[in-house]
């Protein structure tokens, strides 16, 4: 627990030494990347989403609020609701930190943090801890990499088997990896379109390695107010087609 806090507390020592405001807005929509980039000092945000998920049947949506307390930190939070069965899902709180503003040599970094609890007794709470990579090229493409991992926060016993093949309980954190690579193209000052696969590794379930695709594109209306559209499918299990729209309001009081 010390050294959490005492990593947290690097990071907002850093997170106030350079600025990372954005001209036009940074929206974390669509796509399951997270951005690199905090909303700046005294800036809200609301991203609002509609998705459809067709191995499961459902109308669900997460806002996320995001709101910056220095230019290169802010504190974040949402919900997921499921609209087909009027059922509030979980809902989260986090963080995130800027490290460092990237140039043309060096990406970008910031690490993320978040605390998800579901609205029910089966679904466990559970950590997620992010570090966050970007990195701009001059012709327009735009690679976002999230490496981490998700702590169940209140599972600590796993079943094996003993060297002489006998069934063995252990008290072990039970975790997952977690990946994403997110390549986005600006095809001019208002489109932009992406491709990402994400996934992630767990060993304490039978398919180890997750593998899912989505793909969507971006409409800049203003500096401050972003549309987008995304399609999903999963690979390796649960072959689904997600179907998502939603748009970002960055709150112009800067």
């Amino acid at each position: 627990m010390k050294k959490i806090v005492l990593t947290i507390a690097m990071l907002f020592t850093l997170s106030i030494t350079y600025a990372q405001f954005q001209e036009n807005i940074d929206s974390g929509r669509p796509g399951n990347a997270i951005s690199v980039f905090t909303v700046g000092k005294n800036i809200g945000q609301v991203e609002l989403g509609l998705d459809y998920a067709n191995n499961i049947d459902v109308f669900s949506s997460s806002p996320f609020l995001r709101y910056g307390i220095t230019e290169k930190v802010e504190i974040n939070g949402g919900l997921s609701y499921d609209f087909s069965n009027s059922n509030l899902l979980s809902y989260n709180l986090g963080a995130k930190f800027n490290i460092f503003e990237g140039d043309t040599m060096m990406p970008s970094s910031a690490f993320f943090i978040n605390f998800n609890f579901p609205n029910n007794s089966i679904t466990n709470s559970s950590g997620t801890a992010l570090f966050i990579f970007n990195h701009k090229f001059y012709n327009g493409l735009n690679i976002t990499a999230n490496l981490g991992v998700n702590i169940d926060l209140e599972t600590t016993t796993s079943v094996g088997e003993d060297g002489d093949g006998n069934p063995k309980t252990s008290e072990v954190v039970q975790y997952q990896g977690l990946y994403t690579l997110n390549f986005s193209y600006g095809l001019n000052e208002k489109w932009t379109v992406f491709i990402e696969p994400y996934g992630s590794y767990d060993k304490f379930s039978e398919t180890d390695f997750n593998l899912s695709v989505n793909t969507g594109a971006s409409y800049l209306l203003n500096k401050n107010l972003l549309i987008d559209f995304l399609v999903g499918h999963g690979i390796s299990t649960n072959k689904y087609l997600t179907v998502s729209t939603g748009v970002s309001w960055r709150i112009p009081t800067k």
